[in-house]
């Protein structure tokens, strides 16, 4: 009776809000809140990291804290999902960073990406991600902020015209959400802590033997089917040659620059054998005193020296004009 088309009443939970609580000096002292707040950290990353499906809003208002030291999350209309292969992807960065692996956080980071028709510059990104890195593991440890290390991630993807997945968005905000909620429990809990031991925890799932036999057997059936179909292909294939209706399209790109350079040089080239022409061929006049004559020079040697010096100069004025 309390649902409806917009609502779903699951349970009556009883509690305090946790935003209540840490607000309150009073309620403070009658809870355990560093064993509250890492408990909370607990549960948000095992529901990411363990089963993939966790609450995408974690604030204190959507959690309870029982007077027996339980918790309970409320609200499940927002919920975020990510792949076990999404989650690899984001183990990988974080461990890179932990390590000051700039390289393969540059290439882990691309996999977090959205594809796109256009590739970064790898080095400017490894660059800049080098500097997320050094910025913040020479911190405290009480000063290293996950929400800082993922708004600053964030932030130089976007620079980079990378677009983060919007699963893993949801995944990055619930889990920035739930760190301000367990500093205001403890401010003294050190949030990568419990985010590497999610991730050990993750680790050993993911070399579980029986996940690793289930992957072998699906990478042996995509084989198998690959296999089975090619003879099906190749028959396809060797018709189509047969009957003359195979056609293969070659399609070049980023040729223009390339192209439009070998025929500057072969517009010089040709520039280039008719000005030798001309002054070989005015020499050759010259030297057999051929008439008409003006002052004992043949014409038609003066008039060929003539155009030859004009193309000459035509020549250098162009090559001088393309340079600049």
């Amino acid at each position: 009776e309390l649902s409806s088309m917009r609502v779903l009443t699951m349970e009556f939970v009883t509690g305090t809000a946790a935003n209540i609580v840490v607000k309150s000096d009073e309620l403070r002292a009658r809870f355990d809140l560093v064993k509250i707040a890492r408990h909370g950290a607990d549960a948000v990353m095992a529901q990411i990291f363990e089963h993939g499906f966790f609450h995408a809003d974690p604030h204190g208002g959507n959690i309870f804290l029982g007077e027996d030291g339980m918790l309970t999350f409320i609200d499940f209309g927002m919920m975020g999902r990510v792949s076990n292969e999404e989650r690899d992807d984001f183990i990988r960065v974080v461990q890179s960073i932990l390590r000051k692996d700039h390289q393969r956080l540059t290439h882990a980071v691309m996999h977090l990406a959205v594809p796109g028709e256009t590739r970064p510059d790898l080095t400017l990104l490894e660059r800049d991600l080098g500097d997320l890195v050094e910025e913040n593991l020479f911190l405290p440890l009480d000063k290293l902020s996950l929400a800082r290390i993922l708004e600053q991630l964030m932030q130089i993807m976007r620079r980079h015209q990378l677009t983060l997945r919007p699963n893993l968005f949801v995944m990055f905000k619930a889990l920035m959400t739930i760190e301000q909620l367990a500093r205001d429990c403890d401010p003294k809990l050190q949030i990568l802590e419990v985010l590497e031991s999610a991730m050990r925890r993750a680790g050993r799932k993911r070399f579980n033997l029986r996940r690793l036999y289930y992957k072998a057997e699906n990478a042996a059936e995509d084989i198998y089917t690959l296999l089975a179909d090619l003879p099906g292909v190749a028959h396809s294939l060797v018709d189509k040659i047969d009957e003359g209706n195979l056609s293969v399209k070659l399609q070049h790109q980023g040729l223009d620059p390339l192209r439009e350079t070998i025929q500057h040089a072969f517009n010089r080239l040709a520039y280039a054998v008719v000005l030798a022409s001309l002054i070989i061929g005015s020499s050759l006049i010259v030297l057999a005193k051929i008439p008409p004559h003006w002052r004992d020079i043949p014409i038609l040697g003066i008039f060929g020296y003539m155009f030859a010096a004009i193309l000459g100069f035509g020549m250098l004025l162009r090559s001088l004009r393309n340079k600049n």
